[in-house]
């Protein structure tokens, strides 16, 4: 997600309900994983067969699979919450983890934990109360190497990455062959710059399940992240070859065209994934790499066009938080060629949208984070200073009643780039410092500010963290450009 980084405190108070779940397990010490409740034993099995194909990313066959389970047993709690998890539509996540919760009353304490702990996640973005729900887990069932390993993805989305090796080294001590472990650990190397250890983490991958493309895939992330764009392609073309409809590997191959700026080669390998995406959400996903494209180009027009395409056929699916997304996206890139009028209706659309449509908290709040920024930044570039502090004010005012203590941080860069618009960089400068949100879109205005009233050591630093940081996402599109520029 856009809006995401460490989390910045942790409670230690658990409440009644989680003491009561916990004592209320009296079979959990006989038993090894978390069990699987479903009235069907041939659901159950589609269920286990549809959480491994998950685990090697081929998500479309495991949701065929739980909409089989659910047609077996319509009750199948855990079945609704992983296709909720599996999926790339908000409003379907929405619906199928409320469905779980509804199911959950009859499910086992086990259960209950994982239900609680997503529907906190994404239902509230209360990470917190999430990660709280998962370390309860891990002590009922100590010896589920699966319940390590998700509690481990959550630290490491939190950006606790001791937390998160730790629990997929314990997952890998119960099974030393259980690959998703291995690609976890591999992932947070990569994001530490750890090159040796992610390339040794991946390759056990390939070792253990040779013939299935993600760990191929997983491989051609590393040298992109590091700036071998060919050979990065070169294993992506190695996934293919092992199931030419993995279309991760397929749209990756036009991204690293982008960053090679083979710009047209990169938007006829992205065309060609939309045509091999069997879904409509999957189509509308793809299609941003193509507005991206644009972007990283620097050809506004083309990008604002092609941003128009991607909300025409997202509101016609009813795909509201891609039609947000992408209002917000035009709104920025018409703030960067200053027409104004244009940036504030994008911005209107997408605060009737979060007012209205149906969607997860963990959207509507980052969604709402990224308004409030873009509202107040195209005040200020407009010398309207009183107003952009005046949303600023608003925007903190909401941040209060968060269950999500995280998102403050972007209240402060917010008051950041405030201030660099009203020519004060050293009070810029430290407003971002403290912040310290490390995101594209934040770092690039904090080295700004470090540039013009900082530090300009810091600056530089900052400037060729920006230049290696080779992570596609809609903000780095926006200021990969202007960084390269500034740093060379």
């Amino acid at each position: 997600m856009l809006f995401s980084g460490k989390n910045l405190r942790r409670s230690v108070v658990l409440g009644g309900a989680l003491l009561v779940l916990l004592l209320l397990c009296t079979q959990c010490a006989k038993q090894t994983e978390v069990p699987i409740t479903s009235r069907s034993r041939e659901a159950r099995t589609l269920f286990t067969q549809a959480r491994i194909e998950g685990e090697n990313l081929h998500l479309d066959t495991a949701m065929a699979k739980l909409s089989e389970a659910i047609a077996l047993d319509s009750d199948f709690a855990l079945a609704f919450l992983y296709r909720a998890r599996f999926t790339n539509d908000p409003v379907s996540l929405q619906r199928d983890l409320q469905r779980a919760v509804e199911l959950s009353e009859d499910v086992s304490a086990g259960e209950q934990m994982i239900i609680k702990a997503y529907d906190a996640y994404y239902g509230r973005n209360d990470p917190d109360r999430a990660i709280e729900f998962y370390e309860l887990l891990v002590k009922m069932f100590p010896n589920d190497k699966r319940t390590h390993f998700r509690l481990g993805v959550f630290y490491r989305i939190l950006g606790e990455s001791d937390k998160a090796i730790r629990e997929q080294k314990q997952a890998l001590a119960i099974d030393l062959n259980f690959a998703p472990s291995y690609l976890e650990l591999g992932y947070i190397n990569l994001s530490a710059e750890n090159y040796a250890e992610a390339e040794e983490a991946f390759q056990n991958c390939v070792r253990l399940i040779p013939d299935q493309p993600n760990p191929h895939d997983s491989m051609g992330d590393l040298y992109s992240r590091m700036g071998k764009f060919e050979e990065a392609i070169a294993y992506y073309q190695q996934a293919l070859e092992k199931n030419p409809t993995f279309t991760d590997s397929q749209l990756k191959i036009g991204t690293n065209l982008v960053f090679l700026g083979r710009y047209d080669e990169g938007r006829e390998a992205i065309q060609k994934t939309i045509e091999m995406e069997p879904t409509i959400e999957g189509k509308v996903q793809d299609m941003g790499m193509i507005c991206r494209s644009y972007m990283y180009e620097c050809r506004p027009e083309e990008a604002l066009a092609e941003a128009d395409s991607i909300i025409k056929i997202a509101r016609d699916n009813n795909l509201m938080s891609q039609v947000a997304l992408y209002e917000l996206a035009k709104a920025a890139i018409y703030a960067e060629i200053q027409e104004y009028d244009e940036a504030e209706q994008s911005l209107q659309e997408t605060r009737m949208i979060l007012e209205t449509a149906e969607m997860p908290s963990f959207y509507r709040e980052s969604y709402s984070d990224m308004l409030y920024f873009w509202d107040a930044a195209v005040a200020a570039q407009q010398n309207n200073i009183a107003q952009a502090l005046a949303i600023a004010a608003r925007y903190q005012n909401t941040l209060r009643e968060s269950q999500n203590p995280e998102r403050m941080k972007y209240h402060m860069g917010l008051l950041g780039y405030i201030e660099l618009q009203r020519d004060y960089p050293d009070i810029a400068a430290e407003y971002f410092r403290q912040a310290d949100i490390q995101e594209p879109l934040f770092m690039y205005y904090a080295a700004l500010a470090e540039n013009a009233g900082g530090s300009r050591a810091r600056a530089t630093r900052l400037f060729r963290q920006l230049a290696s940081w080779n992570t596609d996402s809609l903000w780095y599109a926006y200021i990969c450009k202007k960084a390269l520029t500034r740093q060379e």
